[in-house]
């Protein structure tokens, strides 16, 4: 369902990228490559790249502006234009953090729902929470982008899954 952007003149599309998330146990050492894919998208520059992401945080990184005690992240958006048409994609990931100390998802206050749940929303919700831009701005957050969710909201129109190719999981699981 997209929507008619006023400020561009494009059709405005949220997606969601989702995919196995979780401790190492679940994921591997490596994850699968949600954070990079929407990195990579929503970057103007195929060399304006960053390649660390975190999903391992501490108790203070989660609370802080840019998790803003959800288990998504707020890639921004960016304009592209596909078949002579203008778009401008919003772009989410939704992951599972990780306290640091423990190694157990966070819990966060007022949402237990499973990843598979949490996941599918096409309605997402975090007053003043930041776009991520790389997994050093956490905890200096002032000294990155200060762009915020649009009105602390956003309705998902699509969604990505990614997943590890077999090639790919059985080079990672037998290292």
């Amino acid at each position: 369902m997209a929507k008619k952007s006023e400020n561009i003149g494009g059709k405005l599309m949220t997606i969601s990228v989702v995919g196995l998330s979780g401790t190492e146990k679940e994921k591997g050492q490596l994850g699968i490559g949600k954070s990079c894919l929407c990195n990579r998208f929503v970057r103007t520059s195929a060399d304006d790249y960053n390649v660390d992401h975190i999903s391992v945080l501490s108790q203070s990184d989660f609370s802080g502006r840019v998790v803003n005690n959800d288990h998504f992240l707020y890639w921004g958006n960016v304009q592209k234009e596909y078949d002579e048409q203008e778009y401008r994609f919003e772009v989410v990931e939704q992951t599972e953090f990780v306290d640091d100390s423990c190694f157990q998802p966070f819990k966060a206050v007022g949402k237990t729902e499973s990843y598979v749940k949490r996941c599918v929303a096409t309605k997402l919700q975090s007053a003043e929470k930041l776009m991520y831009v790389c997994k050093n701005q956490l905890g200096i957050e002032k000294e990155y982008e200060q762009r915020l969710i649009p009105d602390g909201k956003l309705s998902v129109d699509g969604f990505l899954c990614v997943t590890k190719s077999q090639r790919q999981f059985y080079k990672t699981s037998s290292s």
